[in-house]
């Protein structure tokens, strides 16, 4: 039952995750035209400012674009990167132009012009970002379906009105993940430990659709652990662990349902595995009592011949026989003491015949072999 333990990250909690963007950056980043943001595109090494101080307008181009914006005052006039160093300009990489425009004041703006590499990197970036923005957006429709939402400052707020940082939760779903890869997955079969390392990307950060696949193999493997133990164990438990089992709440226990009588997973297996420990030590005793009296007797032979004592009529008189046989030393005594710790000296000399009497099974009730079943079972 060691993989019985269902650890609390079985349910993730909300939120479960927020995509590759969180609110303040989606705030940051409205969506923005096709083209590239102007102004973020620099205007070389000369300011309009510094063009201005060198009285820019006698200048060659302050005439080509007198004559220009005079003709067509809305259309951008265009310095190919060839002519660009000419007039002063020294363009960024991936630049190919500078584009003048006339604004409403009358004033020149320069802006540089993207190349192809550049404007095919910025689609690609904006294609992330907009599917980024569209897993954020899926995941607060998400949340509002279930009554939650998220309020301007990035704060989630809860059915019932509480306030979280998604980003702290999203440090504390981190951790409990770490504590999960550590503790539990190791003891999980080997498809579930290659499962989990599609978790991470190439970076190493957590992909949360990646986990939420994961966990819902590592639920699917937990149903089938729980329907083997219901029909492969659970029946030959004692009978306060079946009935402590029925009570069990695999999810969203809440301590106070112990009132009610109802237990978690974790507390069916503490008690599973003191009774377990138990177990083990009850029958390191029995087989070494066993192995000292019938030389050679490995475990299957011990155990088979428990299960028939008190049982068939055949092996109990064989048993009995053996013990005459052998005699009564200290090896025979502490066999019988540990199948019927109860047991007296009279008892004994019954047993070993020492008062002459017929030896016969009535002496297996001596043995107590109910008692033997209650500890072993």
């Amino acid at each position: 039952m060691a993989n019985m333990k269902m650890p609390n990250e079985y349910k993730q909690p909300k939120p479960q995750g927020l995509g590759s963007i969180s609110l303040e950056e989606y705030k940051k980043r409205q969506p923005k035209d096709t083209e590239l943001d102007k102004e973020q595109q620099g205007l070389g090494d000369i300011s309009f400012e510094e063009y201005r101080e060198r009285s820019f307008e006698d200048t060659e181009l302050g005439q080509i674009l007198q004559e220009h914006f005079a003709v067509e005052p809305e259309t951008p006039y265009v310095i190919p990167m060839e002519e660009a160093g000419l007039y002063g300009f020294e363009l960024d990489e991936g630049y190919e132009g500078i584009q003048v425009e006339l604004d409403e004041s009358g004033k020149y703006k320069f802006y540089q012009l993207p190349g192809e590499e550049l404007k095919k990197k910025y689609e690609e970036e904006k294609a992330l970002y907009e599917e980024a923005l569209k897993e954020y957006e899926n995941w607060v429709a998400a949340l509002q379906a279930e009554g939650w939402n998220v309020d301007e400052e990035g704060f989630i707020i809860t059915p019932t009105g509480e306030r979280y940082d998604p980003e702290a939760e999203k440090e504390k779903t981190k951790e409990i993940l770490k504590e999960f890869e550590a503790q539990t997955l190791p003891t999980l079969p080997e498809y579930l430990q290659a499962a989990w390392q599609f978790n991470y990307d190439e970076e190493g950060e957590i992909q949360y659709h990646a986990v939420e696949s994961f966990f819902n193999l590592y639920s699917d493997w937990q149903s089938q652990q729980v329907a083997e133990f219901e029909t492969e164990t659970l029946p030959y438990l004692p009978k306060h662990l079946q009935d402590m089992w029925q009570n069990v709440v695999f999810e969203d226990f809440d301590p106070t349902m112990r009132i009610y009588g109802l237990v978690s997973i974790d507390d069916f297996n503490k008690e599973y595995e003191r009774w377990a420990t138990r177990q083990t030590a009850q029958w390191d005793e029995i087989y070494n009592a066993f192995s000292a009296v019938y030389e050679g007797a490995d475990e299957a032979y011990v155990a088979e011949l428990i299960s028939k004592l008190g049982v068939d009529d055949a092996t109990d008189e064989a048993f009995l026989s053996d013990m005459r046989e052998i005699g009564r030393t200290d090896e025979t005594e502490q066999l019988l003491r540990v199948l019927n710790p109860g047991i007296t000296d009279e008892d004994m000399a019954r047993i070993f015949g020492e008062d002459e009497e017929r030896l016969t099974t009535t002496e297996m009730a001596l043995l107590n072999i109910d008692y033997l079943w209650k500890n072993l079972t």
